[in-house]
């Protein structure tokens, strides 16, 4: 090997030392330091879209379709968050 050769070597190591002692000096700090701890809270939405339910004039029986819908609805209602506010009207 020649001389540059060996010192460009030389250097490389050098480097990685310092890099080495700098990762040494974070992962240090790292466990020195408080952990916080972290919450994370999850969302949960529910869309329940607008329905319209229509009656034949002088009657009042619901089309099986209608009740699926007002079936769906009334699960969402259910399980949606209490504080949420529905408007159902007639």
């Amino acid at each position: 090997m020649n001389e540059e050769d060996l010192a460009a070597l030389h250097d490389a190591v050098k480097g990685l030392n310092a890099e080495n002692e700098l990762l040494r000096k974070q992962l240090a700090d790292a466990t020195s330091n408080t952990v916080t701890q972290v919450v994370v809270e999850k969302e949960r939405h529910i869309l329940a879209a607008p329905i319209l339910i229509t009656f034949p004039i002088d009657k009042w029986t619901v089309s099986n379709q209608a009740r699926v819908n007002l079936g769906y609805f009334a699960e969402v209602i259910k399980q949606g968050d209490p504080e949420v506010v529905y408007r159902i009207t007639g």
